[in-house]
């Protein structure tokens, strides 16, 4: 159980990376709907 809380504390205030990352798809899904993608050769 000490351990547990110990870990508990531990990561309190670290932000999930995985839910803030959008995939490049959506990103290019996004630029498409905007008009800005860009032409590449």
């Amino acid at each position: 159980m000490n351990i547990a809380r110990n870990m508990a504390r531990g990561l309190m205030g670290v932000e999930n990376v995985y839910t803030q990352h959008q995939p490049l798809l959506f990103q290019t899904m996004e630029s498409i709907t905007r008009g800005r993608l860009r032409d590449v050769d």
